[in-house]
């Protein structure tokens, strides 16, 4: 959740480097707020070539999940371990946890393009390098068409 906020210059540099999963959850909220939504971003030249770049964030159920394994880590009682089913759960809760995971880190964004001063579209934290430096070359276009689909999360 850290590398979601690290290009972020209205994020302190405290808190960017936090571990408090709920805290850094609120601020990337704050910094995209479109967090708990999948974006496919549509870039197009004049000349009709286009890319697409999605940011596929991070669930709420996923950071709950990582939560409830920190507490497996630091706060569990051995009479929870003890109780019917608890490692049939333990297993079902990392099977979802990884399921997620692999969700969310299938986008080529780490975050949502966002304006800079002079509202122009500064697209960040592209995951490959490849696409990075395809987008930097459609960006330093003249003009281009950006599109924006959002997916609300299932």
């Amino acid at each position: 959740m850290r590398e979601y906020l690290k290009h972020q210059k209205n994020v302190s540099e405290k808190r960017k480097k936090g571990w408090k999963l709920a805290v850094l959850a609120k601020d990337i909220e704050r910094t995209f707020k479109k967090g708990h939504k999948e974006a496919i971003f549509t870039l197009t030249l004049p000349s009709g070539e286009s890319i697409k770049l999605t940011y596929t964030p991070v669930t709420p159920e996923l950071r709950s999940i990582v939560e409830k394994f920190g507490n497996y880590l630091h706060a569990l009682k051995e009479s929870e371990m003890e109780k019917d089913n608890f490692w049939e759960d333990f297993k079902i809760l990392i099977e979802r946890g990884l399921e997620l995971l692999d969700y969310s880190v299938k986008g080529s964004l780490l975050g949502v393009p966002l304006k800079d001063k002079n509202n122009r579209v500064a697209i960040f934290a592209i995951i490959s390098e490849e696409e990075r430096e395809l987008a930097e070359r459609f960006l330093a276009e003249e003009r281009i068409t950006m599109h924006v689909d959002y997916r609300e999360l299932s």
